[in-house]
């Protein structure tokens, strides 16, 4: 004869079974519901910006300022070779940043985040780059929740932990952005 106590082991091990088999299945995120994102720091806030639109980062760049600019141009460095325009784009998110002088001695050294997307259109300083994060579509949260952006057009969204997301298309279209290689 059989027993009991296995018996029950057998029953209570087909329940589990049972149980788990039942359940939805668990659905797998597809990489489209994805935004992965390169995380960096400048001044005080925390942004983001997607991997596609940047070309590269570098660290620790020298910086040539360029007398008589005034805006976002912070100077210029060079990129094998290439003259790349380098920006700072803080005072364009918020109208109580401060811009950084190209001295500037910058937290662990300056870091340039090359940006464009068939080549290198420019280079935006940052504090610090943090890491790539892939980040759900669906805890992207509207940029008008964030009340301290004074230019929403560049921003995407805001994550929960209160991460500017940058609109990358949007950044490299800005016009406060663009040298004119043909203005005096």
């Amino acid at each position: 004869m059989a027993d009991p106590a296995e018996h029950n082991n057998e029953s209570e091990l087909l329940d589990e079974r049972a149980e788990l088999l039942a359940r939805p299945p668990v659905h797998e995120p597809l990489a489209s519901e994805f935004l992965e994102l390169l995380t960096f720091r400048s001044g005080k806030d925390q942004l983001a910006i997607e991997t596609r639109y940047v070309r590269e980062v570098l660290k620790n760049v020298d910086v040539t300022p360029l007398p008589g600019r005034n805006g976002p141009l912070v100077g210029v460095t060079n990129l094998r070779g290439e003259v790349l325009a380098v920006m700072t784009i803080s005072p364009l998110l918020s109208a109580t940043a401060v811009e950084p002088s190209p001295h500037d001695d910058l937290e662990n050294g300056r870091w340039v985040i090359v940006l464009g997307l068939e080549h290198a259109q420019f280079g935006i300083t940052v504090t610090k780059v943090t890491e790539v994060v892939g980040v759900p579509n669906s805890e992207i949260l509207d940029p008008s929740r964030q009340t301290k952006i004074s230019d929403s057009q560049l921003v995407r969204g805001v994550t929960d932990d209160a991460r500017i997301i940058l609109d990358g298309q949007a950044v490299l279209d800005d016009s406060r952005l663009v040298i004119d290689e043909h203005e005096n």
